[in-house]
């Protein structure tokens, strides 16, 4: 006979949701950063950036490349079908094979004696440039576009829409913010601010701990399931700094002061 398979506790499981949570947090509370903007390459030649499981589409970020597409210059792309085409100053011109793009190209130099940059652009969006001997014909590959500065263009305005519109989602985060009385529960004996982030089974909350003289001396984490439960203190006052994760909750504690969402009473004293 098989043993019913043992499912996990809530101890088992703690970690795991409180560093999704603080995850979350960190992006919203604080906004995104450079290490949370991932490229996606979605086959198209736009720039597509991904930030805290959204994409976001840009059409021209040539600014942000190692060189810059001139309008004068040709640029050359093979699409999935037959055939490719050619385009300069905006004006596009088709081809059936690559030796009559080419002749069209060296003919239309010689013609302006004007020889600008020739660029191939691949069907993922690589950009290389190239050289064209314009007596043979013969294409050579000079060197490979560098790709986008994802740094420069993530601190760049054009990202500024998008820092704004994640952080606003720290506002709709989480269920309610309220003060639990002291033996609201069996052998509760301080009072303490529920930040309730969700409910039922399973849920889980952070419990702010508060002075008189409005200081949180402790924070604490719980998961909890259908008579289940567990906990962990990121904060416990004392002398020494912080980590990291405690000063982000200390911080978004006192955010939510500012904001008049904690009113203080007796029973918040330890």
């Amino acid at each position: 006979m098989n043993n019913p398979q043992q499912q996990p506790t809530c101890q088992d499981r703690i970690d795991s949701h409180l560093e999704s949570r603080l995850s979350d947090l960190r992006i919203l509370f604080h906004g995104p950063t450079i290490d949370d903007v991932q490229l996606i390459d979605d086959g198209t030649l736009d720039t597509v950036i991904e930030v805290y499981e959204q994409q976001y589409r840009f059409s021209d970020t040539s600014a942000y490349r190692g060189y810059q597409i001139e309008d004068e210059d040709y640029v050359i792309q093979s699409p999935a079908f037959k055939g490719y085409f050619c385009y300069q100053n905006r004006k596009e011109f088709n081809f059936v094979d690559i030796d009559s793009m080419t002749n069209a190209i060296i003919q239309d130099m010689k013609a302006n004696e004007f020889y600008p940059n020739v660029w191939f652009i691949s069907d993922h969006g690589n950009e290389t440039l190239l050289s064209i001997n314009t007596e043979t014909g013969e294409w050579i590959s000079i060197e490979n576009n560098p790709g986008l500065d994802l740094a420069e263009f993530w601190d760049s305005s054009e990202c500024d829409s998008i820092r704004e519109e994640i952080q606003e989602q720290f506002y709709e985060y989480g269920l309610s913010f309220d003060y639990v009385a002291p033996h609201t529960f069996e052998d509760q004996e301080h009072g303490y601010f529920q930040w309730c982030l969700s409910t039922g089974g399973p849920g889980d909350e952070f419990r702010f701990y508060v002075d008189l003289d409005e200081t949180c001396y402790k924070i604490e984490y719980w998961f909890l399931d259908w008579f289940d439960g567990a906990s962990i203190t990121l904060h416990s006052g004392g002398h020494g700094k912080p980590d990291t994760n405690a000063q982000l909750m200390l911080e978004i504690f006192e955010h939510f002061k500012e904001c008049g969402s904690c009113f203080f009473v007796t029973e918040a004293k330890r």
